[in-house]
């Protein structure tokens, strides 16, 4: 098929590709890479509240594709990779929603899971939202 090299091929029926930003701090300094997979968190104010709050927002979230930013130089040559400017999450509708919501409630954070824990998913439930609310 043409362009069947694309993400849109790659991706379960009941799942979607999302792409949210990061820097340096938000993305794990340029660590993410795609196969693996994360944990996302957010640090919000609630209504009537004047302390922050963190809470995990997503967990299990598998990393389809990065992008990283290479500025160029004053001469045109190419300068190396400076960091991660978006990561491409495999997540279901329901979770993009979730993200797309938390990125104006709050900060969103990155956390990588361990590899060892990509391949075991008795304790974590592949692509699980986590049951707090933003309040």
């Amino acid at each position: 098929q043409p362009g069947s090299a694309g993400l849109s091929y790659i991706i379960p029926p009941v799942k979607r590709a999302l792409t949210m930003q990061v820097n340096e701090i938000i993305g794990v300094a340029g660590f993410p890479e795609p196969g693996v997979r994360i944990v996302i968190l957010i640090n919000y104010l609630p209504p009537q509240s004047s302390e922050r709050r963190t809470r995990m927002l997503l967990e299990n979230i598998p990393i389809l594709a990065v992008v990283q930013s290479a500025a160029a130089s004053q001469d045109g040559a190419a300068r190396p990779l400076n960091g991660y400017t978006s990561l491409t999450l495999e997540v279901t509708p329901e979770q993009a929603a979730t993200v797309v919501m938390a990125e104006n409630q709050g900060l969103l954070r990155v956390l990588l899971r361990p590899a060892s824990a990509h391949r075991s998913s008795a304790s974590w439930k592949a692509g699980s939202t986590a049951s707090c609310a933003l309040a």
